[in-house]
């Protein structure tokens, strides 16, 4: 199965997607680039951290958490903490370059429902690209700008963001 994406005009190949909760968590696009002149391709891995947005599973949102050179179809191995078993679809042409712990692959991506009706196998159908993850010391829930239920802005001190619960600066 190849599921493609187009991010900044350019088109990347979903290789890997590790899920929580039956979403996605992590997922690592391909971009091949060609080399002028010279025929030859340069692969780069691109990153991408998925969440919903405040809680809300029906509002993912995804952000780019780094990106690195491969010239090779291979993986980093992946190994989940003993006691947690972590559930990943991988893409057929790449492997893992080492034995996966503690991990279940699974044929096919999961068919996630899309905001407004249908459903897709890619997750980037069915979320938001963001540029800020923000995660609330208080209520535990991470969001793309910081937790209104928790914090608010203070006025009186140059619009300093304060936790509502005991008055302490959001930093």
């Amino acid at each position: 199965m190849k599921l493609k994406v187009i991010i900044d005009s350019e088109i990347h190949r979903v290789v890997f997607i590790e899920y929580c909760n039956r979403l996605p968590h992590s997922v690592t696009t391909e971009l091949i680039y060609k080399k002028e002149g010279s025929g030859q391709s340069h692969t780069v891995l691109y990153h991408w951290d998925f969440f919903p947005n405040n809680g809300d599973n029906s509002d993912m949102r995804y952000y780019n958490s780094g990106s690195g050179g491969y010239d090779s179809v291979s993986l980093p191995v992946i190994h989940w903490a003993d006691g947690y078993t972590g559930i990943y679809w991988i893409s057929s042409d790449f492997h893992f370059g080492g034995e996966v712990k503690n991990g279940k692959q699974l044929k096919h991506p999961i068919r996630l429902s899309k905001f407004g009706g249908g459903y897709s196998d890619n997750p980037f159908n069915v979320a938001w690209e963001t540029s800020n993850y923000d995660h609330c010391e208080d209520c535990g829930k991470s969001g793309d700008d910081y937790c209104r239920e928790c914090i608010y802005e203070d006025e009186n001190d140059n619009y300093q963001l304060k936790y509502k619960s005991d008055n302490r600066d959001y930093i």
